[in-house]
């Protein structure tokens, strides 16, 4: 399998060394040895706070469940299978999430296990920067740039949120008479938030599919019910064509966008990542040889 960055997901397992990186173009999936990371023998219990980078590498903080120690950094190339790992003081909850924003090369990192904590992680100078916390606590929050604002929700919460950067402030969207049609989204359930030309998209995983209008996310039209099942987000939301792609519970699933409500529908689990098979790290290494020897 040749990894094209263009059409490349990438997912941990967690509690484990093991990512999972899938062609979402021909959606052909398999366990990704990096040697690097086998060998990194204090790995913490789990790989989260994922995002991609601007290029063929994502982000990634792992942290401890208890919280007691620091987490670790790990800058993967998952291209080129190697891994940079960078020093770290700061400790991040067990389930925080994050997102890239190009304009200030900072990782945006919200929530985690009981937490309502926020921070900002510059890229080019490694330090650590504690934002304005959140309303709400919530883990595995999902993100989504909206001009210069993140939009977000978690697992716990009831309400689409909204961060901005450059005013380090959160506020929560919520119905009212004067706006009735916000959603109020399903505790205890994933959420799925995209933003696609201009318009912003929530998948409540128990609930419904919401899209807003225009340049605004004070109305909103119910396009359909999730039908996705049980579980937590185990990845970023990977854009490619005219769709998205996610994991949530092992189960991989493509959203597509169109230009009629009938034309926009989930998938239900394309994969199972679970069952997928383990490469060796020998074969891995010889796919790698061919691959370098095409290239040059």
């Amino acid at each position: 399998m040749m990894i094209e960055k263009e059409s490349t997901l990438i997912t941990f397992v967690p509690k484990s060394k093991q990512c999972i990186v899938t062609n979402v173009r021909n959606l052909e999936s398999r366990k990704l040895v990096i040697p690097e990371l086998e060998n990194i023998g204090s790995l913490s219990e789990e790989l989260n706070s994922l995002c991609l980078l601007n290029d063929n590498r994502a982000f990634c903080y792992s942290t401890r469940i208890n919280g007691e120690q620091p987490g670790q950094i790990f800058i993967i190339d998952y291209v080129n299978r190697n891994i940079e790992r960078r020093p770290d003081s700061q400790r991040i909850s067990y389930g925080a999430r994050g997102i890239f924003y190009q304009e200030t090369d900072s990782v945006y990192i919200f929530g985690g296990v009981l937490s309502k904590s926020a921070f900002k992680y510059s890229l080019r100078s490694e330090n650590w920067t504690e934002l304005s916390s959140m309303e709400a606590e919530s883990h595995t929050c999902s993100c989504a740039l909206f001009g210069d604002n993140i939009v977000y929700s978690g697992y716990l919460h009831t309400n689409l949120y909204i961060y901005s950067i450059s005013n380090d402030c959160h506020y929560a969207f919520r119905s009212s008479e004067e706006y009735p049609s916000i959603p109020n989204l399903t505790q205890n359930s994933a959420k799925i938030v995209t933003v696609n030309s201009n318009r912003i998209f929530i998948i409540d995983a128990l609930g419904f599919i919401y899209e807003s209008h225009e340049c605004s996310a004070s109305e909103w039209t119910i396009l359909a019910k999730s039908r996705i099942n049980y579980g937590y987000l185990m990845s970023y939301i990977f854009p490619y064509n005219k769709s998205i792609y996610f994991v949530i519970q092992n189960a991989l699933y493509e959203f597509c966008f169109g230009t009629n409500i009938g034309d926009k529908r989930v998938r239900l689990k394309i994969q199972d990542i679970s069952k997928i098979e383990e490469n060796s790290i020998e074969n891995d290494k010889k796919e790698k040889e061919e691959e370098d020897k095409r290239i040059n």
